[in-house]
């Protein structure tokens, strides 16, 4: 029998089997309920609470008995609705074991079982941030979530109970709170952490040598941070509960007294758990002496089992850091135009927190974005700026990059060491690609793993500099993790680039990608700033570390008649700018307003860099980029989108395909994403 008809009897069986069991159901249904129509209605959930599948495998009548087609094309890895769920669970532990980011190890991890004991400090330790705003909240105290204390405890460590009782107390009063909303559209999270004086003498408890201040702060639709206007630096007083990416004076105040009890001998060991969906400005390490910092972000269901393992050495920390994590927030540019801004200039800026913009008297007023920034967020401004200010380059104004950055994008530590080596790059003509090879070493004495990461850089040109076309220092174009290495072992590890990637969008000359001639370099790196202090080296610079040339390649093969050679997409089609309206520079009823601003370039950064605040007298500035509201613009945002004309499917008709019509074609081959069909 051909594949083709075993389909079409395998399809004709399974509407048999499903009328059979709609039929069951109704009756089931109908004798419980009212009758046929109700059980009709509610197949698919009867079926759900009977644990009954939908699609099952069907067995074929044909000539030949020992044939059978398998119509079950929604194959399920689990039989039970409990294995799903312990599965889930299972999961959301082996994501924080992978991805939680050790920032600082002065030697106080990993903890010893038998010696270390903790005592978990803030509000936050009894009441973490597990996921969202709304999944947080829903987790909280439910048994499916475990929380900090217990997670510890699960992983063999003895935990200051007396204390963990207490903040559960405490929490009652203080705790993430909700200060602000407005019209239910967002939410302002105050932090509200119980100061010292509150905490009771179990903060002291005699042979608990080792204190855990665990930072929370949470997020979510509608859960923007508030950053602006909060009072920090008031005298007079926590009267806002801190800006939310920095700490408040209450958590500086049990933080400063987990650092004197240190110093007297109370505690041997100081930690934080940045436990945040937001990054909290890390410029506490030194002042308040902390020995380790652990960066867990939110901890999912059971998220805290995986968080004690790493603290205790039963896991070895791999993750690294997907974003910048900032020293000092207000030295971000993107800050300046943190929104949205109002065209109406009379509101108070306090009324610009988040998503929507109001009025002091509480109506909606309409607001705008300005991403002055470009390309320059996260790495690439801190790490293109510092490649700029170690080469010299003009109009790099003043930058200190350590002053700006603690742990840089891709960072990482372990509990071992590793090293690379032996790198080589292969170019493939028939993929139009490059095959990268690094040998990876674990040089430490402990088994772990490690994330290795791929960096170009493309030549900033003069035709850049002169057109718009802004280019980072660095760009993350591959990474692998190894599999655990033992002590003294090695492994090689592949990263592949398209040769795609070198190019760059031009909007405002060709309106398309462009690949420039000039000096591409790949080099692979621990992290973004490592990558760039390599690539420093190769061109003769000596940045704030020692760069290695060996892990540098340079590519110098692109030729003069390939500007437009990535112009058209792989499909043939020909790429074109589609969004013009959504650039000032480029929409037509921009008026004045294009003229209102520069977007950042690093061909001025003194000139086009404007930050927020004056950081002497902690003066909000204005620099955010002041728009007009033209006639052009109110009409546009009023009008709604044409139609194209174009064919449209025909509902309620027979479909020419069903869906087991795409699983093979007519030789028995499943059918490749692309097809026609």
């Amino acid at each position: 029998m051909s594949r083709g008809k075993k389909i079409e009897r395998s399809r004709k069986a399974l509407l048999i089997s499903l009328r059979v069991l709609a039929a069951v159901m109704s009756l089931v249904l109908g004798v419980l309920i009212v009758g046929r129509e109700i059980a009709l209605a509610n197949e698919d959930t009867v079926s759900q609470y009977l644990g009954q599948d939908f699609v099952n495998i069907v067995k074929i009548e044909s000539d030949d008995d020992e044939e059978e087609v398998d119509a079950d094309y929604y194959k399920s890895e689990y039989d039970s609705v409990k294995a799903v769920k312990d599965a889930g669970m299972d999961l959301t532990e082996r994501v924080m074991a992978e991805g939680a980011v050790l920032l600082k190890n002065d030697g106080a991890l990993p903890l010893d079982k038998s010696k270390d004991k903790v005592s978990l400090f803030s509000v936050s330790s009894v009441d973490p941030v597990y996921s969202g705003a709304r999944e947080t909240s829903m987790k909280k105290g439910s048994s499916a979530a475990v929380d900090l204390f217990n997670g510890l405890k699960n992983a063999g460590l003895t935990v200051n109970e007396d204390l963990y009782n207490n903040y559960k107390t405490l929490s009652s009063s203080y705790g993430r709170r909700l200060i602000g909303t407005n019209s239910g559209i967002y939410e302002i999270y105050s932090i509200n952490e119980a100061p010292w004086r509150t905490i009771g003498e179990s903060k002291t408890k005699s042979g608990f040598n080792t204190a855990i201040f665990v930072i929370s702060r949470i997020a979510g639709e509608g859960t923007d941070c508030a950053v602006r206007d909060l009072g920090e630096n008031s005298d007079k007083g926590d009267t806002t509960n801190g800006n939310y990416l920095l700490l408040s004076p209450d958590e500086k105040d049990v933080m400063s007294n987990i650092y004197a009890e240190k110093q007297k001998g109370t505690f041997d060991k100081f930690i934080v758990l940045m436990n945040t969906t937001n990054q909290v400005a890390c410029d506490f390490e030194d002042e308040y002496g902390v020995d380790a910092v652990l960066y867990c972000g939110g901890l999912g269901s059971k998220g805290a089992n995986a968080v004690g393992k790493i603290l205790t050495g039963d896991v070895n920390p791999s993750g690294k850091l997907s974003d910048t994590f900032w020293k000092n927030h207000y030295l971000n540019p993107a800050l300046t135009n943190w929104g949205p801004m109002t065209y109406n200039k009379n509101l108070s800026m306090i009324y610009q927190y988040v998503g929507f913009t109001y009025d002091n008297t509480n109506n909606y007023a309409d607001g705008y974005v300005v991403y002055q920034e470009g390309i320059y967020s996260g790495y690439r401004y801190t790490e293109t700026r510092y490649e700029d200010s170690v080469m010299g380059t003009e109009k790099v104004g003043e930058f200190n990059y350590n002053d700006v950055v603690a742990y840089p994008f891709g960072y990482g530590m372990s509990y071992t060491d590793f090293e690379y080596s032996d790198m080589s790059v292969a170019y493939d003509k028939a993929t139009d690609s490059y095959t990268v090879s690094v040998k990876v070493t674990n040089s430490g004495k402990k088994a772990g793993k490690n994330a290795v990461q791929l960096f170009l850089q493309k030549p900033y040109t003069e035709f850049d500099k002169a057109h718009g076309i802004e280019k980072a220092a660095v760009e993350l174009v591959d990474f692998e993790k190894t599999d655990e290495l033992a002590p003294k072992t090695s492994t090689t590890v592949k990263l592949n680039v398209s040769r795609r990637e070198l190019a760059s969008y031009d909007s405002y000359v060709n309106g398309t990608y462009i690949l420039e001639e000039g000096d591409y370099y790949l080099t692979v790196a621990s992290d973004a700033h490592a990558a760039v202090n390599n690539i420093l080296k190769v061109k003769g610079f000596s940045g704030d570390s020692e760069g290695d040339k060996a892990l540098v390649s340079k590519i110098d093969d692109v030729k003069e008649d390939e500007l437009l050679l990535y112009s058209s997409s792989e499909t043939g089609k020909k790429i074109v700018n589609r969004f013009d309206d959504a650039d000032l520079k480029l929409y037509k009823g921009a008026g004045k307003n294009a003229d209102a601003f520069d977007y950042i370039t690093r061909s001025n950064w003194a000139g086009t860099v404007k930050l927020a605040y004056d950081l002497n007298t902690f003066t909000y500035l204005n620099n955010y980029v002041k728009l007009t509201k033209t006639s052009q613009i109110s009409a546009d945002e009023n009008t709604r989108p044409q139609s194209d004309n174009g064919a449209y499917p025909t509902y309620g008709a027979p479909a020419k395909w069903q869906l087991v019509d795409l699983m093979y074609d007519e030789n028995g081959e499943r059918l490749p994403y692309d097809d026609p069909r």
